[in-house]
């Protein structure tokens, strides 16, 4: 299945209802970040990441079934940041997700963010960044990671 990388947020939706998720064993290794959807989003959502605590958020890179962890900056300046737990759950449609939750102690709103992660083929997943704050709860954030080479 390809994703429009620049659909709107119900067309998201909808393609993510429709993917599968990937087990956990497979997802070891760094995975390129990408923000997808409108214009305003893909606009706007590297601006507001720059505001918080994962400025510079370029991936993630899943160290065993349970544990990921984020990479934030470019080339030789990557660094990892703001470890995540990974668990089965069911996401803000109630179809099963790969969650992945930040502790409780990390900087606002990471604490408040779960990722959700479904497979759209072995080198390819899409997210939704969900945020538990009101208004903003019933709505998912659209990214794509893709798999980089030799992970």
């Amino acid at each position: 299945m390809d994703i429009s990388q620049n659909g709107t947020l119900a067309e998201l939706r909808n393609t993510f209802a429709q993917l599968t998720v990937p087990s956990p064993d497979k997802l070891a290794g760094a995975w390129e970040g990408k923000y997808i959807g409108p214009f305003w989003l893909r606009t706007f959502a590297p601006l507001a990441m720059g505001l918080g605590p994962l400025r510079g958020w370029s991936g993630k890179r899943f160290i065993d079934n349970q544990n990921a962890i984020n990479i934030v900056g470019m080339g030789q300046q990557q660094q990892d940041k703001h470890p995540m737990t990974i668990s089965k759950s069911n996401g803000l449609d109630t179809l099963p997700v790969i969650a992945l939750k930040y502790d409780k102690t990390l900087p606002f709103p990471l604490p408040r963010l779960t990722d959700e992660i479904r497979m759209v083929r072995d080198d390819c997943l899409m997210g939704m960044a969900v945020l538990d704050i009101p208004l903003l709860r019933k709505v998912g954030w659209p990214f794509i990671l893709t798999r980089k080479p030799g992970s």
